[in-house]
């Protein structure tokens, strides 16, 4: 809000919006094929003024930032500015060897090779409710006398859906092919598919990929598909450091 003689006078528009992306949805603001994009889900006040910041996968989730200006935009995009993600990878992580790779020695991609800092390494799926591993991650098939059956994984550990109870197993007794584990790791880079690339490098593919945090802007609790004004005095302060800059930072 702007004052004139201590009295608000104007009240001034947000440079930044964030957006609680769902899956299946692309980032961009329009598409020739029919499939659900951000220029559907922006409401129709800030349509025209705000424009996506960098992409996210179409089955990626999580938080996507909407920008006022295009010099934040860039600065957000092309500077070295922390973007942190849930991820569910398949196979038990070894955490020592994943922090030595991402964080020390890089991760060759094709796009070149990428760093990281891992924050957290947990056996089973990222609950975005909750903010910890006890979600319903993946179901697979398993072969069995009878032919094949429904699990699904719950902390790692398989639950067999067929005997209609949750007969958990040791972890021992999960074949390695099925564990799963949530990596929750800061990259400073917004690449294309970055992410997904170097975990899959190193020997992790990813089953899902979320988003919690860009820059300062964190997703907290705003429910999916929802938007929020970023207003915050720390929020704006931020992105007056950023806009003010000589370097991208």
């Amino acid at each position: 809000r702007l004052y004139v003689d201590g009295v608000g006078a104007v009240e001034r528009p947000p440079l930044l919006l964030a957006h609680h992306k769902r899956a299946g949805v692309l980032s961009s603001v329009a598409d020739g094929r029919g499939r659900d994009h951000l220029g559907r889900e922006l409401p129709a006040r800030y349509r025209g003024r705000y424009h996506p910041v960098g992409r996210l996968d179409m089955d990626t989730t999580g938080l996507i930032l909407f920008s006022s200006n295009g010099k934040l935009t860039d600065r957000l995009l092309s500077g070295p500015v922390e973007r942190e993600y849930a991820a569910v990878v398949e196979g038990s992580v070894d955490e020592s060897v994943l922090r030595r790779t991402v964080e020390k020695e890089g991760v060759e991609t094709a796009t070149g090779r990428h760093f990281g800092t891992v924050l957290e390494v947990s056996e089973g799926a990222w609950d975005e409710e909750r903010g910890e591993g006890e979600a319903e991650a993946a179901d697979e098939d398993l072969p069995g006398e009878d032919g094949p059956r429904r699990i699904f994984i719950r902390n790692g550990r398989i639950v067999d859906q067929k005997k209609k109870i949750a007969a958990k197993r040791t972890e021992e007794d999960v074949p390695a092919f099925l564990r799963i584990t949530t990596v929750r790791l800061v990259v400073r880079e917004g690449k294309h598919r970055m992410v997904r690339r170097m975990l899959a490098n190193v020997g992790h593919p990813v089953l899902r990929l979320h988003r919690l945090r860009h820059g300062i802007v964190s997703l907290d609790d705003l429910e999916e598909g929802g938007f929020r004004e970023e207003i915050s005095l720390n929020v704006e302060s931020w992105v007056q450091r950023l806009l003010s800059s000589s370097a991208k930072v």
